[in-house]
């Protein structure tokens, strides 16, 4: 099954708007005004790896949330505690699909009571995004595809990149069109930090309008080596330029396309010309061992 995301936005007037209540005198710590619309709770949920998530937020510091099975209310099939910011972060491990959720009424240990309402999560999707796939170009580059829906635009994509796996930084943004249907975005990213043998990325979903940030899961991708050294040959004199994984002294050795050896020799430093000028017209490969055994092939044609 298809990693996707599908966020739904809660925005009900019903009655009152639900607000923070403090049962003690000191009502620092409501929260008036809070919400999507002044509805006082916004939610959304996104599926990714098969697994449900619900995201609460804007409501009652530390007040309990409850999601429910049924339009009816039904049974309760998770639990969750909001945070000192009035979020909650619930996940369930079995794809069901939960119809409603409940700031309920009970009182926490600072006194605070969300005051009940039930919002249905009965709605269409806005986004559907999958986990980037990554392929490498050479050694400094990475082409980065990712699929996403745009139902109801507002929505930009940020490429993040890592070398940690911890601490990301954005390399791209697009900005997504107005479309239901599933499309596919693609970027290339140069990989400036010289010597890097693992890169991770991640898509960024932010919406302009709600200000909902959802984050795919991160990939991560083994980086091939550049080339230990480059080879010209200009009037049968050849010139060694030697990328910085190179330790010196180098050993090259040039063969006959059948294996048989030609010549060899010791490189000591970057850019040192090599005159095959007696060497017979034909193609030649040319090998090359540094001290730590990174070894790099080339084949020629002597002129």
């Amino acid at each position: 099954m298809k990693k996707r995301i599908s966020i739904f936005v809660l925005s009900l007037f019903m009655g009152s708007a639900l607000m923070a209540q403090n049962n003690t005198a000191d009502k620092s710590n409501d929260c008036h005004g809070c919400g999507v619309g002044g509805s006082g709770i916004f939610a959304f949920k996104y599926i990714t790896d098969n697994q449900l998530h619900y995201k609460v937020a804007d409501c009652v510091p530390f007040s309990d949330i409850e999601m429910y099975s049924s339009p009816s209310g039904g049974a309760v099939v998770a639990y969750a505690t909001a945070d000192k910011n009035g979020e909650a972060l619930i996940n369930l491990s079995d794809k069901v699909i939960v119809a409603f959720a409940l700031n309920n009424y009970r009182v926490n240990e600072k006194g605070i009571a969300g005051k009940g309402q039930i919002y249905s999560l009965a709605a269409d999707p806005v986004l559907d995004i999958e986990s980037p796939v990554l392929n490498a170009d050479n050694a400094n580059s990475v082409t980065v595809n990712w699929k996403a829906n745009s139902f109801g635009a507002g929505w930009d994509f940020n490429v993040q990149r890592s070398l940690n796996g911890k601490n990301f930084i954005t390399v791209a943004n697009i900005a997504s069109g107005n479309s239901r249907g599933i499309r596919g975005y693609d970027i290339k990213n140069t990989i400036t930090e010289p010597n890097t043998s693992t890169v991770y990325y991640r898509i960024e979903a932010r919406n302009s309008k709600t200000g909902v940030v959802i984050q795919t899961d991160v990939k991560e991708l083994n980086m091939p080596k550049p080339p230990l050294f480059t080879a010209i040959n200009s009037n049968n004199r050849v010139r060694i330029h030697f990328s910085e994984l190179v330790t010196y002294p180098a050993v090259y050795t040039f063969t006959e396309m059948q294996g048989t050896k030609i010549a060899s020799g010791v490189l000591k430093a970057n850019d040192q010309v090599i005159d095959i000028s007696s060497y017979q017209t034909k193609v030649y490969v040319l090998t090359i061992s540094d001290s730590k055994n990174n070894t790099g092939s080339q084949k020629l044609l002597k002129n």
